[in-house]
């Protein structure tokens, strides 16, 4: 069985453009997959905190949070770009904040699948805005994932 070296580029030229097509669609739907509950609104308390992620599917006990002020940085190291390739995966990129300080707000999850304990709701919050936020478990063998979809970092 001889195949020529035409057919071979031939054959390597059709799965490259296959997958550059697949790729910018990808590309396309990560785009255009936004929070719209978020864009243009304000979360200045804690009411409208805790009802943003129950429209992300999530019950929180929303009596017990965490807040923090947090700096984000001006230059993004590896785990910094992963953290944000979740958030722009969920229409955030905290990229455009650099340097811009924001409060974190950290609740328990009370609803996640199969009763697991340990997990938490991360939202951040710049002007009142959400810029980025994240679901992840503080057990040995945690997660991270983007608020709704599964985005494990």
């Amino acid at each position: 069985m001889i195949i020529s070296l035409k057919k071979i580029r031939k054959i390597v030229a059709i799965i490259l453009l296959i997958a550059s097509v697949l790729l910018i669609g990808m590309m396309f739907i990560a785009k255009t997959q936004k929070p719209t509950e978020a864009v243009g609104k304000l979360y200045p308390d804690n009411n409208s905190r805790v009802a943003y992620l129950n429209l992300c599917g999530w019950k929180v006990d929303e009596s017990n949070f965490i807040e923090e002020k947090i700096t984000i940085p001006y230059k993004f190291n590896e785990t910094y770009e992963k953290y944000n390739q979740i958030q722009r995966l969920q229409g955030f990129n905290i990229s455009d904040y650099k340097g811009a300080e924001a409060t974190q707000y950290t609740y328990d999850i009370t609803n996640y699948p199969n009763n697991k304990k340990n997990v938490k709701a991360v939202l951040i919050i710049s002007d009142n805005t959400i810029i980025g936020g994240h679901i992840h478990s503080t057990d040995i063998d945690g997660f991270m994932m983007g608020l709704k979809e599964e985005t494990l970092f």
